[in-house]
């Protein structure tokens, strides 16, 4: 598989603007990347999954109705080569397992900034609960779309990065905790309100906090392999190790933990406890 890179690099990961035919249908355009080591003083974690680990992030997003462009984690089969628009486009690793790709959309030439920082707002508590970082005060990282066929409004995330852990300059680093360790009945005070409180979710739907938690593990990740572009939805756990996947619950139960305190003391309409 040839994938003909664009430009270099836009963010501090390795990768860029790219394009390939994965259907025999004709190229199309991908931001590509990758992560090649692990800082986070988690040896549970794995940087060759880091974009498995971000496409999770975007796929729970997008299960419960906020709006990513199409993207997928391509699965390298061993018969990936780079060509380059240019030579002074830094040389990419081409041995990687895995690679998070997502579509490049044409975007808007003029935004109405009101009603994008206006839905920026109301969309906070989304964020907040799934632990989505990489988007306030990153103007880079969305968009705001108005469809004139379908007569549609919204905020396109195009960058959300990972609920869990961080990935700077191709190395993963640890995301600021904002949990701390539980004893035994700040852990049983934690698991009850998980089980009672809830979210209203733009797809019209209401989780408990505990079915939002769960469902980050069971929303399937969209993988190519390189050497068919069959778009397949696979299971998480089918793709990560049982150590990685208990360091990340470990994570997430933290961060929900602290999400609820918060908006217990914060009430918003979307949110309830009792």
């Amino acid at each position: 598989m040839e994938i003909y890179v664009l430009t270099e690099k836009k963010g501090s990961n390795p990768g860029g603007k790219v394009s390939f035919d994965l259907r025999g249908e004709g190229r199309e355009d991908y931001y590509l990347k990758y992560c090649l080591g692990n800082q986070s003083r988690d040896p549970r974690f794995q940087s060759q999954h880091q974009p498995i680990y971000e496409a999770a992030t975007m796929a729970w997003f997008e299960r419960i109705g906020l709006r990513v462009p199409e993207f997928f984690v391509l699965e390298n089969q061993g018969d990936i080569s780079f060509d380059y628009a240019s030579t002074r486009i830094p040389r990419l690793v081409g041995t990687i397992p895995f690679y998070f790709c997502s579509k490049l959309v044409d975007l808007p030439r003029r935004e109405d900034e009101t009603l994008l920082e206006e839905r920026l707002r109301s969309e906070k508590i989304y964020r907040d609960c799934l632990g989505i970082t990489d988007v306030s005060g990153k103007r880079q990282n969305f968009t705001y779309i108005r469809s004139v066929d379908s007569e549609e409004e919204y905020v396109l995330y195009l960058d959300l990065g990972c609920s869990f852990v961080h990935a700077v300059n191709g190395q993963l680093i640890p995301r600021s905790r904002k949990g701390k360790s539980l004893n035994k009945k700040e852990r049983k005070t934690a698991e009850r309100n998980l089980d009672n409180s809830s979210l209203s979710v733009p797809t019209g739907e209401t989780f408990s906090m505990r079915q939002l938690y769960d469902l980050f593990f069971e929303v399937g990740i969209p993988t190519r392999r390189s050497d068919s572009g069959t778009l397949r939805n696979t299971p998480l756990e089918r793709l990560l190790t049982s150590l990685e996947l208990e360091a990340i619950a470990e994570i997430l139960f933290e961060e929900f933990t602290e999400t609820i305190r918060f908006y217990k003391k914060n009430p918003h309409p979307r949110f309830s406890l009792e």
